[in-house]
């Protein structure tokens, strides 16, 4: 670090005895008029600037910790413990389901999902945090609460008896009708790709 090497500097610059006075004693170093007070200030000023850079870059490193904690460490657990609810709700579904064997308990099972997770970037230090740079939060997650979907248009969760269903195409008997080079299966009722199909040249 410069500030240390300009300090080193001036202290092996200071003549502790001044013998330039006809051979005379030494003078005090710290006397007022001596040079060497000079040379003293010159250190005390630089050794006041290394400890104001020591503090700034305290200052910087507790900061970078501050910030990686609240956007990753804390994420992470939270991540975590969410996980941990995930699965013991999902456990108890299981286990209504083995004691009623119903089909509303298998479809809660089926369909309960662990929605509260959120993407945390690989950072696991905080020597690579870049405290200028700014963190956008999304307006929107795109997450909705049990009971809604969401509107692909509007970006809005909306109540699912309100969201209308395409409707499917079908013949006078009911079957549904699929597109050119696709097959219903009557297993599914999807259609699927016609191997057999050939486009019309």
């Amino acid at each position: 670090m410069e500030i240390l090497k300009d300090i080193e500097k001036n202290i092996l610059n200071i003549n502790m005895y001044d013998k330039s006075v006809n051979g005379a004693k030494a003078k005090d170093p710290l006397n007022a008029n001596n040079s060497n007070v000079l040379k003293l200030n010159a250190i005390k000023k630089s050794i006041d600037d290394y400890f104001k850079h020591k503090n700034d870059e305290n200052d910087i490193i507790y900061r970078k910790k501050m910030k990686y904690e609240e956007l990753y460490k804390n994420a992470r657990e939270n991540n975590n413990a969410n996980y941990d609810f995930f699965l013991e709700k999902k456990e108890d579904l299981h286990n209504i389901f083995r004691e009623t064997k119903t089909l509303a308990a298998l479809y809660d099972y089926f369909n309960y999902k662990n929605t509260d997770y959120k993407d945390i970037p690989a950072i696991y230090t905080y020597e690579h945090i870049n405290l200028e740079e700014r963190v956008i939060k999304p307006t929107n997650t795109n997450v909705c609460p049990a009971g809604k979907v969401l509107n692909p248009k509007t970006k809005k969760c909306v109540n699912t008896k309100n969201v209308k269903a395409k409707p499917k195409p079908t013949n006078a008997a009911g079957v549904k009708v699929c597109p050119e080079g696709k097959v219903l299966n009557p297993k599914t009722n999807r259609c699927i790709k016609d191997v057999n199909y050939k486009p019309k040249p």
